[in-house]
């Protein structure tokens, strides 16, 4: 079966586009109107561009106190499919599709959710066109329904975490090492990752490695870069393969503060090499890193589930001590790793990420939107 696989803009950056289009379903092809077979958008130019007209499209919407419902017109190569499936965007189609969502505002463009544009995708969603909505995150699934009040929805939409392939399982190291991966290091927390890396590494208790876009670290904190390269490890973007190959290997724990985002990929990708984690409420968080596979440092979050206080984190000594207090327990129990470590590599072989788990459902989706 032919399943034409929509998102909004030409170019794609996240790794669900990876790891949809690398491990389909059995029996599935997915077709989309291109694809280079690049995963990560290592140009750093490209990327500005990108958040440029997304930032531009927001405060202009922000600016009136109205948002826009993100829907945009299917290729061409989708009228030779016959399911459309859509993510992060409405597909302006009559052909039967299923609409996958990371977050509960991933249908609106711009910060104001006002009732024309609620009214319009409800609208949209409750046609019979309309087959399944898919949730990344309970969370997701949640927010969406405190703003949409519709029983048929409801009816047919279903909470389904992202999958991820699974690796060989990481061997314990002597002397661990604390990974952190981001493109934009200082906006997913790396204020408060680098210098409890530098004291971890400099008492001898850790080694340290962090992926990061190195020429904008520099650009927003060149002072920091300077400082703390001594004892970080710092490599620039690469593609998935050779983090999978090269770099989370090297990983005893991910310490991932993530402050921005709603799911986070990097998790599920760490659990597959059976990492634990390190990282700080927020957004579903508690969903996806539970004490058997992580820590999660408490902190304030609001009505949605979303940090508070996301602009003022990194001051906070409270939570500086947690997170620090958290990587301490971690490190120094070799045994209470090894049992995360297990925990983590079940939740991709068996769990809620495995691969397999979800091209089963996703498999069942297709066939009873086509019946």
């Amino acid at each position: 079966m032919k399943v034409y696989f929509h998102a909004r803009g030409a170019l794609i950056d996240s790794p669900h586009f990876h790891y949809t289009f690398n491990y389909p379903p059995k029996g599935i092809t997915y077709v989309r109107e291109k694809n280079d077979g690049s995963d990560v958008i290592l140009n750093m130019q490209a990327q500005r561009t990108i958040k440029f007209f997304a930032h531009l499209a927001k405060s202009m919407f922000n600016a009136v106190h109205m948002s826009a419902v993100n829907m945009s017109s299917v290729g061409e190569k989708a009228e030779k499919c016959k399911l459309i499936h859509s993510f992060n965007t409405i597909p302006a189609t009559t052909k039967p599709f299923i609409i996958e969502l990371e977050s509960f505002h991933a249908l609106f463009i711009g910060g104001a959710k006002d009732s024309r544009a609620i009214k319009k995708i409800q609208n949209t969603l409750v046609r019979k066109n309309c087959k399944k909505v898919l949730f990344w995150t309970q969370n997701a699934h949640d927010n969406f329904f405190k703003l949409i009040n519709s029983p048929t929805i409801k009816k047919k939409s279903i909470v389904l975490y992202p999958g991820v392939p699974l690796y060989a399982q990481n061997r314990q190291h002597r002397v661990p090492t604390i990974g952190f991966i981001a493109r934009d290091c200082l906006n997913k927390g790396g204020g408060l990752v680098i210098p409890l890396m530098k004291d971890f590494v400099e008492s001898g208790r850790a080694k340290a490695i962090i992926v990061t876009d190195i020429d904008l670290l520099k650009e927003n904190n060149k002072e920091l870069y300077e400082k703390y390269s001594k004892w970080i490890d710092f490599h620039p973007l690469m593609q998935r393969s050779d983090l999978h190959k090269h770099i989370f290997p090297k990983i005893d724990i991910l310490f991932y503060p993530g402050y921005s985002d709603t799911f986070g990929y990097i998790f599920p990708e760490a659990m597959s090499h059976g990492i634990p984690i390190v990282t700080v409420d927020g957004c579903a968080r508690k969903e996806l890193v539970s004490k058997f596979n992580g820590i999660v440092a408490p902190a304030i979050l609001n009505e949605w589930g979303y940090l508070a206080e996301l602009e003022t984190l990194n001051k906070l000594d409270d939570l500086q001590l947690k997170v620090n207090m958290a990587l301490t327990n971690i490190l120094s129990c070799k045994k209470c790793r090894k049992s995360m470590s297990d925990c983590c590599y079940d939740s991709v072989k068996n769990g809620i990420f495995s691969l397999y788990n979800r091209n089963e459902i996703l498999t069942k989706v297709y066939e009873d939107a086509l019946r």
